[in-house]
C-alpha cells in the first residue's frame, strides 16, 4: 500500500520524536558527553544533533527515515579531512535500539577509531597554525627590513607603473620565495650575493 504524503510526513515526524527522545538519553551511558539537535543559530534541527564530548569531540547523528536508521559520525575540526589522511569513521544503528546499546555502540565501535583520528587532527591544526604564523613572522621581518606594508595576500611587493618590481612570499620560518624582475646583469649580482 503506498501512502499518501500526509501519511509519510505523520510517521516520519513520529520517527523524529522518537530519534531526539532516545538520542537524548544516549549521554546518560556516555560520561562527559552531551546531546544537543540545535543548529549554529540554535534552532533545534529535526532528524539530526550532536553528541558532544571533550577536548573537542563531537559526533553528528543523523535519522534516516527512509532506511529506518541512526547514522553516527566522528566530526573533526574545520581545516581536516581525508585529503590530509584523516578518516572519516561512521556507524549505524537501529534507532529501535534502547540508549543504552546506541550508547555501547558508539563506544565499542566508534570511539575507538575517532579518538586515535581526532588526536591526528589536532596534531595537524596544531602543525597548520606554527607553519601560518612561521610565515607572519618570516614576512614581517622582511617588511621590517624593507620599511614597506604587508598586502592582503600576505605578501611584500613593489610595483612602478602597474609592472611589478619584486615579490616577496613567505614559505615558512624564515623561508621566502623572493621574484624579482632586473637586468641580466643584476640578477648575476644578486647570485653572487647570494653565493657569499
Amino acid at each position: 500500500m503506498n501512502e499518501t504524503c500526509e501519511e509519510r510526513e505523520t510517521r516520519e515526524a513520529k520517527m523524529e520524536e522518537a530519534f531526539l527522545a532516545t538520542m537524548r538519553k544516549v549521554p546518560e551511558y556516555m560520561p562527559a558527553w552531551t546531546w544537543t539537535n540545535l543548529d549554529r543559530d540554535g534552532e533545534p534541527e529535526r532528524g539530526h544533533g550532536y553528541l558532544i564530548g571533550v577536548d573537542g569531540a563531537k559526533i553528528s547523528s543523523r535519522l534516516d527515515t527512509w532506511h529506518n536508521r541512526i547514522t553516527l559520525y566522528g566530526c573533526y575540526p574545520s581545516g581536516c579531512g581525508s585529503t590530509y589522511g584523516i578518516k572519516a569513521i561512521e556507524i549505524t544503528v537501529s534507532p529501535l535500539k534502547e540508549p543504552c546499546k546506541i550508547a555501547k555502540d558508539i563506544q565499542g565501535r566508534l570511539l575507538p577509531i575517532y579518538w586515535a583520528e581526532l588526536s591526528k587532527a589536532k596534531e595537524q591544526i596544531r602543525q597548520h597554525n606554527e607553519y601560518e604564523a612561521n610565515k607572519k613572522t618570516t614576512i614581517q621581518k622582511i617588511a621590517d627590513y624593507l620599511g614597506v606594508e604587508i598586502h592582503e595576500n600576505g605578501s611584500v611587493y613593489t610595483r612602478e607603473a602597474l609592472k611589478e618590481v619584486y615579490s616577496i612570499e613567505p614559505y615558512g620560518k624564515d623561508t621566502v620565495k623572493f621574484t624579482v624582475e632586473c637586468s641580466a646583469d643584476q640578477a648575476i649580482k644578486v647570485f653572487e650575493a647570494l653565493k657569499s
